[in-house]
């Protein structure tokens, strides 16, 4: 719905929690999900699923197209109760996919009529017998509380990360190894982006234990207490799982800078590198990964001949960070749109980015905010973000470079945009695309 002029209707820009939830579960690999709500829904989250731009790794039996088990509650369930159909239907998609991990989500209906389907899924899951439910193919089972009308997207992605600590057992720790946390796996060029983080720590001496989450198996979700250092890539996904695991494994964190562009890309690696003692490694890589990627930066830049205008809009690491990279490659953005606040190092860069006053920044604002903020600023040429900004884009005659989730439009996103790699691809892309304009 596109709102009002006189705001009778609201539209965040920001999805549910149950969506950023199903997101979560869909990067784990060979698990399934069991929505536990009214058909309605579950058909609503299933053309959400149709949007991820990375196949989600299920079981043989349920490959291909977005998969959702639902226990399709009625009318009649709601007032009278829906009895056992929970604990059926995690009983049946177990027995017939045999999935390492299975997730429940609860609707807003479900949580509104108060059944306690937390205890349900944990006995189910006890009933598994643990070790030996494993070995008769049992699936580990979790609940998870993803009414939307309990926060964001982003509550839904944090709260599966959390909840995934349940699964995580005391293993040694393996020196110079790290968890990279708060990755979302089904955004554009997730896989592209996570090698890139991988080469550039592996330069540096330091490994990655396990990805949080990108198609993650089960055993590395088990392991990933193994790791010395847990690095926040994106704190308002990350830093709950962090948390969780440093109170209870005493696992240390650091929420390190988005790492885009040049200068995003050295400042993480220099943080990384620092807490694990291989600050002199670092300061040798990030100058020959300066001066080698500059280089190419400055050969696809020299296409761009007249300045570029462009806003951003995303979760605040996505917008700090990308918003630094155009600025980087020559680009003026005079606004950014945080579809969620930002959190203590977020606000630093955007604060960074923002203070000099040439650049608004939006936080939570409805389509018809953001609308007006493009306008007043005299309107640019490109936003970056989903789909969801597409109406926004038209009415300003932006350019609409879909890198976020939900992405429709993009066929051809294999690329990384993080680290340093990441910045040489987007200036190539800039530059590419200002080519096509002029000719």
């Amino acid at each position: 719905m596109y709102p009002t002029a006189d705001r009778a209707a609201r539209d965040p820009i920001t999805p549910g929690m149950l969506s950023g939830a199903f997101r979560a579960a869909q990067a784990v690999a060979r698990c399934m999900t069991i929505f536990h709500g009214p058909q309605g829904c579950q058909e609503n989250l299933y053309a959400e699923a149709c949007f991820v731009h990375e196949a989600p790794e299920y079981p043989e039996p349920a490959a291909g197209e977005p998969f959702l088990p639902s226990t399709v509650l009625t009318d009649s369930d709601l007032i009278m109760g829906p009895e056992d159909k929970l604990a059926r239907a995690a009983t049946g998609v177990a027995r017939e996919y045999r999935p390492d991990l299975i997730i429940a989500f609860s609707s807003d209906a479900a949580e509104i009529i108060g059944e306690d389907a937390k205890n349900l899924v944990q006995r189910a899951d006890e009933g598994s017998d643990g070790a030996a439910g494993e070995a008769a193919g049992e699936a580990h089972r979790l609940w998870v509380d993803t009414a939307s009308f309990k926060g964001s997207w982003v509550d839904g992605y944090a709260a599966v990360l959390a909840a995934l600590t349940a699964l995580m057992t005391e293993t040694p720790v393996r020196p110079l190894t790290v968890n990279l946390l708060g990755v979302a796996g089904d955004e554009l060029g997730a896989r592209a982006d996570i090698a890139e983080l991988r080469r550039m720590l592996r330069r540096v001496g330091a490994e990655v234990n396990a990805v949080l989450l990108c198609h993650t198996p089960l055993a590395a979700i088990r392991g990933a207490p193994a790791a010395s250092l847990n690095v926040v890539v994106a704190e308002e996904l990350g830093l709950p799982v962090a948390q969780a695991m440093e109170r209870r494994f005493k696992t240390p964190y650091l929420v390190a800078t988005p790492p885009y562009g040049l200068a995003g890309a050295a400042r993480f690696l220099d943080e990384v590198a620092a807490a694990l003692g291989l600050e002199e490694n670092a300061r040798r890589v990030n100058e020959q990964e300066t001066r080698a990627m500059g280089a190419k930066i400055r050969s696809y830049s020299g296409f761009i001949t007249v300045p570029m205008r462009a806003s951003v809009c995303g979760e605040p690491s996505f917008v700090a960070g990308l918003a630094g990279l155009l600025s980087e490659l020559g680009v003026y953005v005079p606004v950014v749109a945080l579809r969620t606040p930002p959190g203590p190092s977020a606000a630093r860069v955007v604060e960074d980015f923002t203070g000099n006053g040439e650049c608004a920044a939006l936080v939570e604002p409805e389509h018809a905010d953001y609308l007006d903020a493009l306008r007043d600023c005299g309107g640019v040429d490109y936003i970056f973000g989903s789909a969801m900004e597409q109406f926004v884009a038209a009415d300003v005659g932006a350019t609409l470079v879909e890198c976020t989730y939900p992405a429709v439009r993009v066929l051809d996103w294999d690329e990384p945009t993080l680290g340093f790699c990441g910045a040489a691809a987007m200036a190539r892309r800039l530059g590419r695309a200002f080519f096509k304009q002029v000719m």
